[in-house]
């Protein structure tokens, strides 16, 4: 829900409450303050929250993806997927069990899978589910080793990765990706 704190952001910032109440600023790139410059990427882009209409949230959405989709198996994940009829948003779900460790191990886990999808949402087809079930061990990668990780079962599940002019990657679906 957004809106304008009278005694908030600066003109031309936009502020709004995330699920737990807090305030969640928005500035122009060129406003930003200078506190707030951790929420820029390398080229001075203001970095975008993952939006929760990219979330599966029920059991049954869990369990199509397992039982119509492909799967994918790497070092710190399987990843399955499945292709939608429609063209909806992509959305993921992230399971994380207790055999990964205390809840800040499982936690730890889950946020740097949120955030290579993150991070590549733009690039991501539209009406794809993701589901990422975390291995034992994910929480213990470097984050430049997990995403690696990532990129590398998403291309032997048939997503072509290919760099960009900034250096992010892209997803398209290759010849061998038609489900």
């Amino acid at each position: 829900m957004a809106s304008v704190h009278a005694n908030g952001p600066r003109a031309g910032g936009r502020c709004w409450h995330d699920a737990v109440g807090r305030d969640v600023h928005v500035f122009p790139p060129d406003d930003l303050p200078a506190h707030l410059s951790r929420w820029q990427d390398e080229l001075g882009n203001l970095i975008v929250p993952f939006s929760h209409d990219h979330s599966l949230k029920k059991r049954r959405e869990f369990q199509v993806v397992y039982r119509q989709g492909r799967k994918g198996y790497g070092e710190t994940a399987v990843i399955f997927c499945w292709k939608r009829g429609d063209n909806g948003p992509w959305r993921l779900g992230l399971t994380a069990t207790r055999s990964i460790g205390g809840a800040v191990k499982r936690n730890r886990a889950r946020r740097r899978a949120r955030e290579f999808f993150r991070v590549h949402q733009d690039d991501i087809p539209e009406g794809w589910d993701f589901v990422v079930n975390l291995k034992t061990n994910a929480h213990s990668f470097r984050p430049m080793r997990f995403r690696e990780d990532m990129t590398v079962i998403l291309k032997r599940m048939g997503f072509q990765l290919r760099a960009d002019a900034i250096g992010s990657f892209q997803f398209t679906l290759g010849a061998s990706g038609s489900s």
